[in-house]
């Protein structure tokens, strides 16, 4: 099944232990030319998010992250600062309805700059769609739990576990959707779901990036805390 467009759109794509904040750049790796790649469980989908760019949007220099899964993007404008990742502009594409621009002014904190257990912010959007009317969407996430990920990419440390709530408003409907993911310290996404219950998995990472880490296992043997990192 593939993913709503509208969790693909506002998803948040985000070293910490579990007492210590953490850093939005840590759990976002934001820089050009870094893509990450997913795979469902049942191996039917697959989802690519790249960061692309820079483009300028109104006089901003501006990042993109490019989200894609079996032909269906969508694109989220941002730049990293002290308030953390901010959202200047999101395009997304749903069915029956083509693409739609949502446009952020002032820019809304996507990220914010510190982050651990129990973070919560609130993204909100709103654009008018020819023959619907008025869409407005609310997206409150949360930090619920800091825990160890595994998946075929390798065994991920300290993640943030981040729950989306989203409340769309139609003109002639209100819908409640919520999805999770999985952020890694210096690595970004490794694990998604989405509204339809699928769950993605990291398959290959391509970021910029330091050596992986090692951590012990309580056999005593060492394992690489993620896997298939290819250093530009």
């Amino acid at each position: 099944m593939k993913p709503s467009p509208l969790i693909v759109m506002l998803i948040v794509v985000t070293t910490c232990g579990a007492a210590s904040l953490g850093y939005s750049q840590s759990f976002y790796p934001d820089d050009i030319g870094n893509r990450w790649i997913l795979e469902s469980t049942d191996k039917i989908d697959v989802r690519t998010v790249t960061i692309k760019g820079p483009e300028i949007l109104n006089g901003d220099e501006l990042k993109i992250i490019e989200d894609e899964t079996n032909g269906n993007v969508s694109q989220l404008f941002i730049r990293t600062g002290p308030d953390g990742v901010m959202l200047f502009r999101s395009v997304v594409s749903l069915p029956l309805l083509g693409a739609i621009t949502f446009d952020y002014s002032p820019p809304q904190v996507f990220l914010p700059a510190r982050i651990d257990l129990g973070s919560e912010w609130t993204v909100e959007s709103e654009a008018t769609i020819p023959l619907a009317g008025k869409i407005a969407v609310t997206n409150r996430a949360e930090v619920v739990a800091i825990e160890d990920v595994t998946v075929p990419a390798g065994t991920f440390r300290n993640c943030l576990k981040i729950v989306q709530d989203i409340t769309i408003k139609l003109t002639i409907a209100e819908l409640g959707q919520t999805s999770i993911m999985w952020l890694a310290p210096e690595v970004g996404l490794v694990k998604s779901t989405n509204t339809d219950a699928v769950v993605f998995e990291l398959i290959q990472l391509d970021i910029a990036q330091n050596e992986p880490e090692t951590a012990v296992q309580p056999n005593g043997k060492l394992a690489t805390t993620w896997a298939s990192i290819k250093r530009r």
